[in-house]
């Protein structure tokens, strides 16, 4: 029982370790000796879900050569993993690879070349819910895997979770932005889906102009990166700010930025004409550019110009633009008049 408690606490030690590193590759590999103390198996794959959730992605594999890695990856895989709806559940379910009765799909390509007969599936879930990914044992004799081994790895499975799923270390990224009415990770070809625990916001879902314009600004001005979006709001003009952070780069992430829609904060008292002048200023507009722009005279823009820079404490027209940058003020001239 000592060696038992040893060997367990040494995987929870390891998998502390890959959480707080964001679980990459090389270090969720390292996972496979301290739980075979725990647990015996021959062959071992871990898996994320992608970000449409149509397959699994490898996260880490022993004992398995690229024919059986690109099975188990495939979209026809994670068919039959869902079909079988064990991915609802959160307990582990026993395997027969070598024939035998099974209520989890076993691909074929497992039990080669290490000729596995025995082994179990366990479903990561995510605390909030969400399926995140699927631990495979496998063993080279029938019955190694006993019922005891079973319960443990429902027990580790949720530090398991933790280590593989990206949200872990999003979801710290988007406490760094106080008062947040909503937030979307963006995954592949710009699909956004709410982070956990955060409201669906109609500005922050899949083809929505808010996501078009924080991906590029991410892409032009580097992480994190902020803007203004005009929102109505209980019949009264405003603002929400709009926060753009990458993602950490994790190879088996499928997400590669956070939005966060938060209150405007203090605007010092800038007007909405006033925000869209500053908007084309930081953009390098001239005076006749923006005056041309906005319908006004070089005249009022002058004026307009004056009043900015008078309520940001700036000497010139360039401090003007770095200081409202640095405080989220900058208005993409495109949203000029705009109201969502």
């Amino acid at each position: 029982m000592r060696e038992l408690m040893t060997s367990a606490m040494a995987f929870v030690a390891e998998i502390n370790r890959i959480t707080a590193g964001c679980g990459s590759p090389g270090e969720l590999a390292s996972l496979w000796d301290p739980l075979r103390e725990i647990v015996p198996f021959s062959a071992a794959w871990l898996g994320v879900l992608d970000g449409r959730g149509h397959r699994f992605l490898t996260a880490a594999a022993l004992g398995h050569d690229a024919a059986a890695r690109t099975y188990i990856e495939s979209r026809g895989y994670h068919s039959k993993v869902e079909s079988s709806r064990v991915l609802g559940d959160r307990q582990p379910i026993r395997l027969r690879v070598g024939g035998g009765p099974s209520a989890f799909p076993s691909p074929e390509g497992l039990c080669s070349p290490a000729g596995q007969h025995d082994g179990l599936g366990m479903p990561l879930i995510a605390t909030d819910g969400r399926p995140v990914g699927l631990l495979i044992l496998l063993t080279e004799a029938t019955g190694r895997l006993s019922d005891p081994d079973c319960q443990v790895i429902g027990e580790v499975a949720p530090m398991i979770t933790a280590a593989i799923d990206p949200m872990t270390s999003i979801l710290g990224l988007a406490g760094l932005v106080v008062d947040a009415h909503a937030s979307a990770v963006i995954g592949p070809g710009g699909t956004a889906q709410p982070l956990p625990g955060s409201p669906v916001h109609p500005l922050l879902v899949t083809g929505c102009q808010v996501i078009a314009i924080a991906s590029d600004r991410l892409r032009t001005h580097g992480s994190p990166t902020s803007f203004l979006y005009p929102y109505l709001s209980d019949d009264t003009d405003d603002y929400l700010r709009i926060t753009v952070i990458a993602c950490p780069p994790v190879p088996s992430s499928p997400f590669v930025e956070l939005v966060i829609a938060s209150p405007s904060g203090d605007l010092h008292g800038l007007t909405r004409r006033e925000l869209e002048v500053l908007g084309l200023v930081i953009n390098g507009s001239t005076n006749r550019q923006i005056a041309s722009t906005l319908f006004i005279t070089q005249r009022t823009v002058a004026a307009h110009l004056e009043h900015i820079r008078f309520k940001l404490d700036a000497p010139t027209r360039t401090a003007a633009a770095v200081r409202s940058l640095d405080h989220g003020l900058y208005l993409p001239p495109h949203l000029a008049g705009s109201r969502d």
